[in-house]
């Protein structure tokens, strides 16, 4: 996965910027009030931003629009996987990733999901919509 990216503030852009921002990238510059209480999963090939795992790493304080629900999107933060099965390095980067952000916002396990989880006719990370395999990386990434 990528190492994090220094994005500048959706209000350092211009107008133009601004929308190209929004429509290539998929995020705005912040979530308001709204509390993150979830992270979703995705597969790399997913097409919107995520938080994690992209050439473009949306800030935390943002909104990612990584799924096509506006209330979701404000509360969750969303990391993109590579396709395939993870291999160790890989999955220890992610359990990384999800264990800073459970102990940082207090999410519990239950509230890790796939985009799967949240649309089933999105095969989404496709490696682990498999019951077994996902239910086996979510006790490694969250233990």
């Amino acid at each position: 996965m990528a190492p994090l990216q220094t994005m500048p503030t959706f209000s350092e852009l211009s107008c133009i910027e601004k929308e190209t921002v929004i429509r290539e990238l998929g995020y705005s510059d912040n979530r308001g009030s709204s509390p993150i209480i979830a992270i979703i999963i995705h597969g790399l090939q997913h097409p919107m931003s995520v938080h994690y795992g992209m050439r473009h790493n949306v800030p935390e304080h943002c909104t990612a629009w990584h799924i096509p629900s506006y209330i979701k999107c404000m509360t969750s933060l969303g990391i993109a996987i590579p396709k395939g099965e993870l291999q160790e390095d890989k999955r220890e980067e992610l359990r990384a990733v999800v264990q800073c952000w459970m102990n940082k916002y207090k999410i519990t396990a239950d509230k890790i999901v796939r985009h799967y989880d949240l649309n089933i006719k999105c095969l989404c990370p496709e490696a682990y919509v498999e019951p077994k395999k996902w239910v086996d990386l979510l006790a490694y990434i969250t233990r």
